[in-house]
């Protein structure tokens, strides 16, 4: 065991570890991880409250907490490093705060405009129970459940692949790997989203080398998940 975890730490094979470690566990985390599997095949067998859309959403958050976990302990446990250095630290505060009062209104109004069309409306809210109940509560809970996914899927994109690849490929090469994994990740999306993937991998990617940390972009992609469930739901 000791050999193996001194060859996934030697910098000359961390690209291919982390490419292919990010690979598998998105796979994974697409496959099970998702509210519409609870749904379809473990809700008639177990059940948290009752409630079969709190229990998608608990079952949802319990899997975005589990590949955060994972993340931070192949950063630390695996890789022997800082979670700084993935992006994980306060970084340059004013930066990110700026971006984020700038960004907030157009990402609302992106919600607002995709929200009408009927793609985003067949596809969102991924855990579809919330918009069939029309309910304040529920999408709260919602609301906290999105935390968790764009909390992973920053930390796994923008945190653990771009900068695990950048010490030995360059700050270029590590925001378009992401990017392409990124873009790819939306490939069952709609159209639009899948096409605007592309840019908001490189846009974000550029903002987190800029801010030092990832965490100006977990909110701005919250925030449009947000609107967008919200104007779908509601609107």
């Amino acid at each position: 065991m000791t050999g193996l975890g001194e060859k996934l730490r030697d910098e000359h094979a961390r690209p291919a570890v982390v490419i292919l470690a990010g690979t598998f566990l998105y796979t994974l985390w697409h496959v099970y991880g998702r509210p519409r599997f609870y749904t379809d095949h473990l809700s008639e067998s177990i059940s948290f409250t009752g409630n079969p859309v709190v229990d998608a959403g608990i079952y949802w958050a319990a899997m975005n907490l589990l590949l955060i976990v994972i993340l931070l302990w192949m950063m630390k446990g695996i890789f022997g490093d800082t979670l700084a250095n993935y992006g994980l630290c306060k970084g340059n505060v004013r930066f990110g705060i700026s971006r984020l009062v700038f960004a907030t209104p157009i990402l609302v109004g992106i919600g607002y405009l995709v929200a009408q069309q009927d793609a985003f409306q067949e596809y969102y809210p991924i855990n579809p129970g919330v918009r069939e109940a029309a309910s304040t509560g529920l999408f709260l809970m919602h609301v906290a459940v999105l935390s968790t996914y764009y909390l992973a899927w920053e930390i796994l994109f923008r945190g653990f692949i771009q900068h695990g690849v950048k010490p030995q490929l360059g700050l270029a090469a590590a925001i378009a790997v992401q990017t392409l994994a990124s873009t790819l990740a939306h490939a069952d999306r709609p159209g639009p989203e899948l096409i605007g993937s592309f840019f908001a991998g490189v846009g974000w990617g550029v903002m987190v080398s800029r801010a030092g940390s990832i965490w100006t972009v977990v909110l701005q992609h919250w925030i449009l998940g947000i609107a967008l469930s919200y104007f779908i739901c509601f609107g």
